[in-house]
């Protein structure tokens, strides 16, 4: 164990603990580079009123806290329910969500499907909506930040909401 350790480079970073020319290293960075990110982060979002994610404006303010992560240095990808909206607006006749009415028969058709992908960030009765972002392997300091100011963002987003963080990214750099 020693005499292995010796090789192995100390950092803040999470990944980058092998040598530069080693299979693991070159694989986590390729995919920190290409797919979005390693570190997963979990944001939800637990709304005390009835029928939340129904509602346009909460979809639209989603929506737009969604374009500003992605914005964000650190962030690799980020994706929660209006990306289920936005091929829909493609069609011949499209589906916008505009209204309460129009968004329910937008999870009325995703949960046609043999796997409703909406499941995977819509939970709790309807209740509770899930953000999922994947960041770039970062020190750890700067992770931790990145995490507060994303939960922070979120938190002036939906101030009457439950917003918790999970992930990877949110308890391994603590």
């Amino acid at each position: 164990l020693l005499l292995t350790s010796r090789n192995l480079y100390w950092t803040a970073k999470l990944f980058d603990d092998l040598p530069s020319g080693h299979s693991s290293r070159q694989t986590t960075e390729s995919i920190d580079s290409t797919m979005g990110g390693l570190l997963p982060l979990e944001i939800i979002v637990k709304a005390r009123e009835e029928d939340p994610w129904n509602d346009p404006q909460r979809i639209a303010t989603l929506d737009e806290l969604l374009k500003e992560f992605r914005k964000t240095e650190g962030v690799g990808t980020a994706r929660s329910l209006p990306d289920f909206f936005h091929p829909l607006a493609q069609l011949e006749h499209p589906l916008k969500p505009d209204s309460r009415q129009a968004i329910a028969e937008m999870y009325f058709l995703y949960s046609m499907a043999a796997g409703n992908p909406i499941e995977n960030y819509l939970a709790d009765q309807d209740h509770t909506a899930r953000i999922e972002v994947r960041l770039h392997d970062l020190p750890s300091d700067q992770a931790q930040d990145l995490v507060k100011k994303l939960k922070a963002k979120v938190e002036s987003r939906f101030p009457k909401d439950e917003v918790s963080v999970g992930g990877m990214a949110a308890i391994v750099h603590i």
